[in-house]
């Protein structure tokens, strides 16, 4: 028939077409003309480019691991910035390009409908039918990889917002078929057969420097001070990414880079690149990965708690804050338990026992939303906490350890905050003490010289905490063997203590005493005795004998007896000294135990070592058992012990002694601890005067 036969109407040219609907007198006819098949290997959905620079990675590695060996679904979560998403299609990439794959279908998993969405298209390509509800079409290909028993498959669910999104469109559990999903969450509903979690965390350093090395062109002149921008940046993947591209943009090298991001007066925003600038193809600055996480964690119940936690959070050690710290802002240990759960449900920070960590930039971008004084409130309330649980006595040094950390931490976090109410908030000068109990002797003088500067800055240099920064200045100097520097300090605040407090004044005195007790260790024994006596005469005339005060100059001043020569007066003021301690001091208090410790050492260097080593016997349990075994006087005291047992002639037992104190120096203070070393040297020493050693 040609086209002249047709009647008119009667045909239509549907070349090409892949539906065509005609009819008549209310009745339709729907043709489709059949897909082409499918070619294989095929993919579905585009994952994203590999960053610049991208390197693999030890998570990597791990990661191809446990999909050859446990199969199923790799749950990789972690924090925003961490590279989950590139993990993902760094492995995708590799198996396809290895012919490991029939099937690769990526997906973004951001809503339940974007996954349905997804499915159902890629249903139409595997049947070839379409489905009016993309639901059915879902289930048409979760039923089509579930029949497979060839055809090798991989599904990537990407940036899974919900774990609700995901139910029942959890890929199936296949011998040919895997999956790996990315999230930030952590819930429990993620858990199913067939799922592993696989944790993702940040670069550990080398992968950092590398990195940098390969984004910034291994030039050495920009490669200067690479590891501590990497610290700065808390070995974030994100954030090494942006900030490399912000450096090449502005041509910054290293080093100039972290003088621009440690300047606090600069937010986040103005030190990596603006949302036009973003490498990578990512779509989101760091801000406002991490803002998105915290707002979604704000929704969950109790509202707006997450937030409220995550800025006490901001304040303190990234690597390690007591959940405690936080309850006096947040109102109990409940509320605080579920507001660090919301924050853990989103990969916002780790918490672990009584342990919280946050990654030191969620912290800064955290600090930059809150404002002023909602940051001194918190300041105080988290301060306050730390210092209520600091203990009097320091026997567990892991614990005061975490307390100096963040007591440091939410300084350098908090700043004037610390110093408003006309006073220095009393946890700055604890967390010093606490540093020289545990002989951290350059850390320690560094920081109470910060701390004074401040007190100058906010509180003037008559006010009395800038005395105190000051004496306790002094007296670390003096402490850790700079003796000269510590009188030049102590001479110059003693001048001021009279001008400002008068000659009577409890820092007068204290002030006097510190100088009086450097000059006999620079070897003026003799005048350091005299001003000790009389400093201690003056204070008892002034406060009372029982006085706190008058018997700390008393102590000093029967110290400074004994330096001088005179150890039988010495112990005859000692012995005095602790029965009169005895009437003001609880036997457990570590004023007691030093009075006791100090007797029993002059008792030995007067020759006495019977009556030393049976007082520091007796002494020691006590010390144990009330300060702890890991504290100073503790410590000091075993050494005591150890040196007179070897002068009483039990050179085994001084051995012995020694041995144990190191082992115990080194759990407490590591190998390379100044008491440590110190006990090391007796120890070497004391073995050498064992029968048969030269």
């Amino acid at each position: 028939m040609t086209d002249h036969d047709r009647e008119p109407g009667a045909y239509v040219d549907a070349s090409g077409a892949r539906y065509v609907q005609v009819g008549d007198h209310n009745r339709m006819h729907v043709q489709a003309a059949p897909r082409p098949p499918v070619a294989w290997p095929h993919r579905i959905g585009t994952p994203p480019s590999l960053a610049a620079a991208r390197l693999e990675r030890g998570a990597d590695r791990e990661l191809a691991q446990s999909l050859a060996e446990s199969g199923g679904t790799q749950i990789l979560y972690g924090t925003g910035g961490v590279g989950k998403t590139q993990m993902a299609a760094y492995l995708a990439q590799q198996l396809w390009d290895n012919d490991e794959l029939d099937l690769l279908v990526w997906v973004t998993a951001a809503s339940r409908e974007q996954i349905t969405d997804a499915y159902a298209r890629a249903a139409l390509d595997l049947t070839g039918v379409e489905d009016k509800d993309p639901a059915h079409g879902a289930e048409r290909f979760l039923t089509w990889l579930a029949g497979q028993r060839e055809k090798r498959w991989l599904v990537v669910l990407d940036d899974l917002a919900d774990p609700q999104h995901a139910k029942r469109l959890w890929p199936p559990v296949t011998a040919t078929g895997r999956a790996v999903v990315t999230t930030r969450r952590q819930d429990a509903a993620l858990d199913g057969h067939g799922r592993v979690r696989v944790p993702v965390g940040v670069f550990v350093p080398q992968e950092s420097l590398e990195y940098l090395r390969m984004r910034l062109r291994a030039d050495p002149g920009w490669l200067a001070e690479a590891d501590g921008l990497a610290a700065d940046l808390g070995h974030l993947p994100l954030a090494l990414g942006h900030a490399t591209a912000y450096m090449l943009d502005q041509v910054l090298p290293c080093a100039a880079y972290r003088g621009l991001f440690a300047d606090r007066a600069r937010r986040l925003e103005e030190v990596f690149p603006d949302q036009q600038t973003l490498p990578d193809e990512y779509d989101r600055t760091i801000a406002t990965t991490w803002s998105l996480s915290v707002e979604a964690a704000d929704r969950c119940r109790p509202i707006e708690l997450a937030g409220v936690v995550l800025e006490a959070a901001s304040l303190l050690d990234a690597n390690g804050m007591p959940a405690w710290a936080l309850d006096e802002y947040v109102q109990g240990p409940e509320t605080i338990r579920q507001g660090l759960a919301n924050l853990q449900r989103f990969s916002l920070v780790e918490h672990q026992g009584d342990l919280v960590r946050v990654h030191t930039l969620v912290q800064r971008m955290s600090r930059e939303r809150c404002s002023d004084t909602r940051m001194a409130k918190l300041t105080t309330a988290v301060a306050d906490r730390l210092l209520a649980r600091w203990p009097a006595e320091e026997g567990d040094q892991e614990f005061c350890g975490m307390l100096r950390a963040n007591a440091r931490a939410l300084h350098q976090s908090a700043g004037a905050h610390l110093f408003r109410r006309n006073a220095a908030h009393g946890v700055l000068l604890r967390s010093v003490e606490s540093m020289g109990l545990a002989y951290q002797a350059d850390a320690a003088v560094e920081y109470v010289a910060n701390i004074y500067h401040e007190c100058v800055r906010f509180l003037g240099a008559d006010h009395p905490d800038a005395f105190k920064a000051r004496y306790e200045y002094g007296r670390l100097l003096g402490q850790f063997g700079d003796v000269t520097a510590a009188i030049e300090v102590n001479e110059a605040l003693l001048d001021d203590a009279v001008r400002v407090f008068g000659p009577r004044h409890r820092i007068t005195f204290a002030v006097r005493g510190q100088l009086a007790r450097w000059a006999g260790v620079e070897g003026d024994t003799v005048r350091s005795a005299r001003v000790s006596r009389n400093v201690a005469d003056e204070a008892a005339r002034v406060y009372g004998s029982d006085d706190p005060s008058a018997l700390i100059a008393r102590e000093r001043a029967a110290y400074q007896r004994g330096m001088a020569g005179d150890l039988p007066g010495a112990i005859g003021e000692y012995r005095t000294l602790v029965e009169d301690a005895a009437r003001v001091l609880d036997p457990s208090e570590r004023g007691m135990f030093m009075i006791r410790g100090q007797l029993a050492e002059f008792l030995g260097r007067n020759g006495d070592y019977a009556r030393a080593v049976d007082a520091l016997q007796e002494l020691l349990p006590e010390c144990v058992r009330h300060l702890g075994a890991d504290h100073g006087i503790t410590l000091t005291m075993r050494s005591q012990l150890a040196r007179w047992r070897g002068a009483s002639g039990d050179v085994a037992g001084a051995v012995a002694g020694y041995s144990f104190l190191l082992s115990e120096c080194t759990r407490v203070f590591g190998a390379g601890g100044k008491l440590t070393e110190a006990t090391r040297e007796m120890l070497a020493d004391w073995q050498k005067r064992l029968p048969g050693q030269s």
